[in-house]
C-alpha cells in the first residue's frame, strides 16, 4: 500500500532530461508537504492546459542525489529539509525545465476535527527560501540556469485567500484568468479528496483482511515524506517481507463507521 500510495501521489512522471518544445514545462521538488499536494498540483496545472508530459517532478531521494547536491549549505538540523537542495539541484542539472515550483505551503488541509489551526512546521515553511538563499548566494544559479523559480506563500486553510495566491502567482506566467483560477483550483481539491478516498478504500481493505484472518497490520506513525524510499531506509520494506502489511495515517478509513 505504501509503494501505491507514493505513485498514485505523482501520477505525473520524472521530468525527461531532454525536451524540445516550446510549452512551459513545471517541474516540483519531491520533498516534505509536496508528498501530500502533488495531486492537487498535478490537477491544478492540468486543468490549466499544460502539457501532462510538461508536468514534472524530481524523483526519490537518493544517495547519488545526496552526494551531488547537498553541498549549498544548511544549518537545520532536518534531513528532510535539507535534502531539498539534492532535489533542486538534481532538477537545474539533470532535468529540462522552464519553471522550478516549490511553494512555500504554511497551511495544509487536514482530516482532524476540533483543531485550533492547520499551521505546517515552521521548517517546512522556511525551506522554499532556503532553497533561493541557497542556489542565488554566490551566484544565481537559476538565472544561469534560464530558470524561474517560483517559492510563494500558499495557505489550504482558507480556499477564498489560496485562489488570491494562485492567482497572484500564474497570471502572468500562464496568462490564465480569474474564472480559470478558481474552476482549477476546484478541480484540484476534488483530484485530492478523489485520491485520498482511493487511498482510504485500500487501507479499509487491508484492515478488513487482517481482522478477519486474525492477522496483524502496521501503522506507520510519521510524516508524509516518509513514504520516500532516501528517507524511510526501507524500514517498511523489511516489516513487509516479514508478512506485515504497512498502512499509513493517510490511508486509515475516515468515515464514522
Amino acid at each position: 500500500l505504501v509503494r501505491l500510495e507514493a505513485k498514485e501521489l505523482f501520477k505525473k512522471r520524472d521530468c525527461p532530461t531532454t525536451i524540445n518544445r516550446t510549452d512551459k514545462i513545471i517541474t516540483m521538488p519531491k520533498v516534505l508537504n509536496m508528498w501530500v499536494m502533488a495531486p492537487f498540483f498535478n490537477a491544478y496545472f492540468q486543468f490549466l492546459g499544460v502539457a501532462d508530459e510538461n508536468i514534472c517532478w524530481s524523483t526519490e531521494t537518493n544517495e547519488q542525489m545526496g552526494k551531488e547536491g547537498m553541498k549549498y549549505g544548511a544549518i537545520d538540523p532536518c534531513f528532510p529539509a535539507k535534502i531539498a537542495q539534492a532535489h533542486i539541484h538534481q532538477i537545474l542539472f539533470k532535468k529540462k525545465t522552464d519553471i522550478v515550483y516549490f511553494p512555500a505551503i504554511t497551511h495544509i488541509p487536514t482530516f482532524l476535527k476540533g483543531i485550533m489551526g492547520e499551521t505546517t512546521c515552521p521548517v517546512v515553511q522556511g525551506t522554499p527560501l532556503v532553497i533561493k538563499a541557497s542556489f542565488t548566494a554566490e551566484k544565481d544559479i537559476f538565472s544561469e540556469k534560464k530558470v524561474h523559480y517560483i517559492n510563494d506563500a500558499l495557505d489550504f486553510s482558507d480556499i477564498s485567500y489560496l485562489k488570491k495566491q494562485l492567482l497572484s502567482t500564474w497570471k502572468k506566467v500562464l496568462g490564465i484568468s480569474k474564472k480559470e483560477n478558481s474552476q482549477a483550483i476546484e478541480y484540484a481539491l476534488d483530484s485530492l479528496n478523489n485520491y485520498d478516498h482511493f487511498i482510504e478504500s485500500n487501507g479499509r481493505e487491508i484492515l478488513e483482511n487482517v481482522e478477519s484472518e486474525g492477522e496483524i497490520a502496521i501503522l506507520l506513525m510519521g510524516r508524509p515524506y516518509h513514504l520516500d524510499h532516501g528517507i524511510n531506509h526501507q524500514i517498511l520494506d523489511e516489516i513487509q517481507s516479514l508478512g506485515f502489511p504497512i498502512i499509513t495515517m493517510r490511508s486509515i478509513p475516515k468515515d464514522k463507521e
